[in-house]
């Protein structure tokens, strides 16, 4: 969608480890496995990599900031 071949998610969850725990920040990345799980099974992705050939929608905020952009 953005051409993003990775993103950062380190200072988010080193935040979450110093503020709640590591209980916490375990339970967020199983939580963020499961999203990633859910979106690949609603775009019939078996890989990663097979996200970026997917047709998609944009709306929102999302959608008007890249019409700012293109």
């Amino acid at each position: 969608m953005l051409g993003a071949q990775a993103f950062g998610m380190a200072g988010g969850l080193l935040r979450l480890l110093v503020e709640e725990g590591k209980e916490k920040v375990l339970s967020e990345i199983a939580h963020i496995h499961y999203e990633i799980q859910m979106g690949m099974m609603l775009l019939n992705a078996r890989k990663i990599s097979e996200l970026s050939s997917r047709p998609y929608v944009q709306f929102g905020r999302m959608k008007e900031w890249l019409d700012q952009r293109i």
